[in-house]
């Protein structure tokens, strides 16, 4: 008895419609759940048949489709199909049934269950949105990718080719017999010349960090003193009415690459000698001690706002109405890459005292 009772109690209280047809295909039991999603009372189904309860496209398809399926294989499962109920009453659900035979064979009824689809067409619906943005995404890298190598293609080849000309001739004119005045102007093209080097390298190195795969590195065991100075000399010239204080203390090789710890050196002299005070020297302290490489670069002048410091090591970091600033802010953006690439770290403190950016990296 309690048996019996516990099973009317799961068919009448379920979360799931239930109904039972006769071996004629009328409906002789329903539950308490499908007649509340019809807009009904269960004994208003009775003696209906299952087609009689769908929309005008399921009863068309239970016809074509689920019936004859039914009845050659016997069940079916997990079928979409929209309930047409009391007024305007729908309700999508998914639908299982279950031919019941007697011991001869005999068909004596078929057992349906219904369960509510909101929530699997809410799921579907999101998983089509997702699928969706994946694909957007996607397509945003490879035009990115795309983006990136004409970019570089650009930078390396329409543009640096006729900027290496330009350097060229400018250095063959230095070396030529010439008046003040056009040693004046040679000095400035190749100064000019320099700079757009740098330029176009840093705006190269940000298309392949920012938009690629990070910093590529060629690690080498080196003697970086020679490396590091003619960086110094460089920039002298660049900047030759600024006074730049160098301490040096490197005769051990250093496992790096040198290009790369060179344009580091050379990002941060320039920001230094752009950014700091010009009646005042910017220091430059190079050290090799008990393992580990330090590159200090210390500049006078208007300290960098906490603000700014927060952010100082990202792309096109500005500070606002700052009469100083020049090029395109990518200089301590790509310091900072080369650093990440030696698992090195580069930091940054500034005050009323001085600026100081520094780069400290173990080397053997």
């Amino acid at each position: 008895m309690s048996e019996k009772v516990n099973m009317d109690t799961f068919f009448e209280q379920s979360l799931s419609g239930f109904l039972v047809t006769g071996n004629d295909g009328s409906i002789i039991h329903s539950n308490e759940r499908l007649a509340q999603w019809m807009g009904c009372l269960p004994v208003d189904i009775k003696g209906k048949r299952f087609a009689d309860l769908l929309a005008i496209g399921g009863k068309i398809y239970y016809e074509t489709h689920l019936a004859p399926l039914l009845q050659m294989q016997g069940y079916f499962e997990e079928v979409m199909i929209e309930l047409r109920g009391k007024g305007d009453i729908k309700q999508k659900v998914l639908v299982n049934a279950l031919e019941c035979r007697d011991n001869d064979g005999a068909l004596a009824s078929v057992n349906y269950t219904l369960v509510k689809a909101s929530d699997r067409l809410q799921y579907e619906q999101n998983l089509q949105e997702a699928k969706k943005k994946v694909e957007t995404e996607l397509l945003t890298q490879q035009e990115t990718v795309k983006l990136r190598e004409e970019l570089i293609a650009v930078l390396g080849h329409d543009l640096r080719n006729p900027l290496n000309a330009i350097s060229i001739a400018g250095e063959m004119l230095a070396e030529s017999p010439l008046s003040d005045n056009d040693k004046m102007l040679v000095g400035s093209v190749n100064r000019s010349s320099r700079r757009m080097a740098e330029l176009i390298g840093n705006i190269m190195d940000f298309a392949r960090t920012r938009l690629g795969g990070g910093m590529k590195i060629v690690l080498e065991h080196v003697v970086l003193e020679p490396v590091l100075r003619q960086v110094v000399r460089e920039l002298q010239l660049f900047f030759p009415g600024r006074k730049i204080m160098i301490d040096f203390d490197i005769t051990e090789p250093v496992h790096c690459d040198p290009h790369r710890v060179a344009q580091l050196l050379s990002n941060l002299l320039a920001n230094a000698l752009t950014h700091g005070s010009a009646d005042e020297p910017v220091m430059v302290y190079v050290y090799h001690r008990e393992g580990i490489l330090q590159i200090s670069v210390s500049n006078k002048g208007e300290p960098i706002s906490k603000e700014l410091q927060l952010e100082i090591f990202t792309p096109f970091a500005r500070e606002a109405n700052r009469p100083s600033q020049n090029g395109l802010g990518l200089g301590l953006y790509i310091s900072a890459e080369i650093a990440r690439a030696h698992h090195a770290e580069l930091t940054c403190v500034s005050d009323n005292n001085e600026t100081s950016f520094t780069f400290k990296m173990p080397a053997g």
